[in-house]
């Protein structure tokens, strides 16, 4: 399982009350959110019409059949579609 750095800092709040957060985090692979990511996210975003740098990241890093867990699935799916990853599944938390 992957993530970037830029998603651990979106639901990084309150580790003592995050228990199932920190033990995820134990399994996924934390992807650097690096200069060049960054601008191929600016990019897809230009590309999407869409402002969550975040998000774009994510979209960046997914393979096609992967899973994103997300409650902002409208955006993710325009973004993945851009990236031409439709089969990706999608999962609310």
């Amino acid at each position: 399982m992957v993530t970037h750095a830029g998603i651990v800092g979106q639901v990084w709040r309150d580790p003592r009350r995050q228990v199932r957060l920190v033990k995820a985090l134990r399994m996924l692979e934390v992807l650097v959110l690096d200069e060049h990511l960054a601008r191929a996210a600016g990019l897809l975003l230009a590309h999407t019409g869409t402002s969550d740098v975040h998000d774009a990241v994510l979209a960046l890093v997914c393979r096609p059949n992967d899973t994103v867990v997300t409650s902002d699935v409208d955006d993710i799916t325009r973004l993945l579609g851009a990236c031409h990853l439709d089969s990706v599944n999608l999962v609310r938390p």
